[in-house]
């Protein structure tokens, strides 16, 4: 579980609470109450596009398995939970985080990327963007965050 970030079925960024826990140094228990306090302060529907609750087979000393909760989240969802934690890990994540929104800043003012100036030249920019996918047979619809 070195990785962090894994891509879901429709290419989409997502991690889960186990590797989060791991990352962090957190006892898996301790993540998932943080999830659990993150959605009881937000709508449910807010919190389904974030978090998703699942499980994993466990196998036992005994020849059985158990079920054990994990909770697979977005990017989104793992900024607010990340967001909340304390610690050297914690801190070091949100100085590289700072960082890296740092950095996409001054590429953007540098010219090194394309902002819109106005919602007409946002619409022709994904018209363009669109047309490119679909020339390249990548015009999915990957969906929501």
């Amino acid at each position: 579980m070195n990785n962090l970030v894994f891509k879901g079925h429709n290419g989409q960024a997502l991690t889960n609470s186990l590797l989060v826990a791991e990352k962090f140094g957190k006892e898996h228990s301790d993540v998932l109450k943080a999830i659990d306090a993150l959605c009881c302060k937000m709508a449910e529907n807010q919190c389904k596009g974030y978090f998703a609750d699942t499980s994993i087979e466990i196998p036992q000393p005994n020849g059985g398995v158990r079920h054990s909760r994990i909770v697979v989240m977005t990017r989104d969802g793992f900024t607010l939970l990340a967001m909340g934690f304390t610690g050297e890990k914690t801190l070091k994540f949100k100085l590289d985080y700072i960082n890296a929104f740092n950095q996409m800043e001054e590429t953007i003012k540098s010219g090194g990327h394309h902002v819109p100036g106005s919602f007409r030249e946002a619409l022709l920019l994904a018209a363009e963007q669109q047309a490119r996918r679909h020339n390249t047979g990548n015009d999915h619809y990957e969906g929501n965050r």
